[in-house]
């Protein structure tokens, strides 16, 4: 996974060098994309777009670092769950290794339910704005992981519970997060944002495994609960942050 957010991020630099030397689609070997008809009417009076450095504009707006980091720790919340739930369910819950397993099963469904119900709420409730509904899920994160973590019923209900509003929570930004990168920065970086959000969510799923294993070992299983809510507190301020920031465009632009 990281791999792949690295040749993304590579691919851009490519791209964008490409871009400089040619300055349009079709001096670069490709056939001109069909544009939808507001483009058309808005294009009419435009004969030559100008060259955009998509890496600077990504790197230097603050909130594409923001959801970069999001990214980060919101990977790591993900990975850790599925790496090591399993475990903490058989040696802190009192459950076999069935109903263990069986757990992750109902987290990743209720994850699928998750991802869709808040991608259908960010187009008809904030009209495709998705830094809201982010922020709401991983507040709801953050308290469902405080929750699990301080429960101490062997129920295997309970955990099953636990576990689907957690992914419940979980998987909105996981379907979400890449949506929002891309429209906070203009149409032509898309790639280069998402290569850059890429690459931190590579960065985050390998923490999750070996550090997190280390952190266990040597701080036991209360520093794995205290890593999943401290990461998805980070999210959750990232988001946030972004939330501000967008709002506060959004208000100078009204003016």
């Amino acid at each position: 996974m990281l791999s792949c957010g690295i040749i993304i991020v590579l691919s851009a630099f490519m791209v964008n060098y490409l871009w400089k030397e040619t300055d349009s689609i079709e001096k670069s070997g490709f056939e001109s994309p069909q544009k939808s008809k507001l483009e058309e009417e808005g294009s009419d009076s435009r004969t030559h777009v100008a060259p955009v450095n998509t890496v600077q504009l990504v790197f230097s707006n603050p909130n594409s670092w923001l959801l970069a980091i999001a990214a980060f720790s919101l990977y790591i919340v993900r990975t850790t769950i599925l790496d090591w739930v399993v475990l903490i369910l058989i040696e802190e819950k009192g459950q076999d290794t069935v109903a263990a397993s069986s757990c992750i099963f109902w987290f990743e469904i209720s994850g699928f339910i998750g991802g869709f119900v808040s991608s259908v709420l960010s187009d008809r409730v904030w009209l495709g704005n998705r830094i809201p509904i982010l922020m709401y899920f991983s507040v709801g994160c953050v308290l469902t992981s405080v929750a699990f973590w301080m429960s101490s019923s062997t129920s295997y209900l309970a955990n099953v519970g636990l576990l689907s509003l957690l992914g419940f929570f979980v998987y909105c930004p996981q379907t979400l997060i890449g949506v929002a990168a891309t429209e906070i920065v203009d149409k032509t970086a898309t790639g280069t944002i998402l290569g850059l959000v890429g690459a931190f969510s590579g960065t985050g799923a390998v923490f999750a495994g070996v550090p997190v294993g280390w952190i266990r070992e040597f701080y036991g299983w209360n520093s794995v609960y205290i890593c999943i809510i401290s990461f998805s507190t980070v999210m959750t301020v990232m988001f946030i942050i972004v939330h501000s920031s967008v709002f506060q465009q959004q208000k100078r632009r009204g003016d």
